[in-house]
């Protein structure tokens, strides 16, 4: 049979689980955007001495810093939240019936500010790297059929 403080751990270990996800996902995202700006600086240097379609590159650049952007963002909202999490499961022992409910509030303005940054920013932060991969392709395309 469980006890109250089992189950209170239970609950902030599937808590933990569910921030995992998204965490990764921002992170690659940053990983992505970041070595795209990187491809792009090696097209413009050393492969596509004159480019056409500049429009194009200036607009994946863009798109690529927002996706980064955006992402750090979120990133930084769920940093906020896992430090609290490891607060709350470093004082669960000593937690009393009083006080466990000012942590489940303070959790809670957590949670609801990452959920709220992630429905404004992360809609922003894909369509700005998906505008970022299909513009690098079209400035790809442009200057290989140039060369053609």
């Amino acid at each position: 049979m469980k006890n109250e403080k089992d189950e209170i751990l239970e609950f902030f270990k599937l808590i933990d689980k569910a921030i995992k996800y998204p965490h990764g996902y921002y992170k690659h995202m940053t990983t992505l955007s970041t070595g795209s700006i990187l491809i792009i600086v090696t097209l413009l240097g050393g492969i596509f001495k004159e480019p056409e379609g500049i429009f194009a590159i200036i607009i994946s650049i863009l798109g690529f810093v927002i996706c980064l952007v955006g992402a750090l963002m979120i990133l930084g909202v769920i940093c906020n939240v896992v430090e609290l999490i490891f607060v709350m499961f470093t004082e669960i022992p000593e937690l009393n019936k009083e006080k466990f409910p000012e942590y489940l509030v303070k959790y809670k303005k957590k949670t609801d500010s990452l959920a709220n940054v992630i429905e404004i920013v992360g809609p922003i932060t894909f369509c700005a790297f998906l505008l970022g991969v299909i513009m690098l392709l079209v400035f790809t395309f442009i200057n290989l059929a140039k060369r053609i």
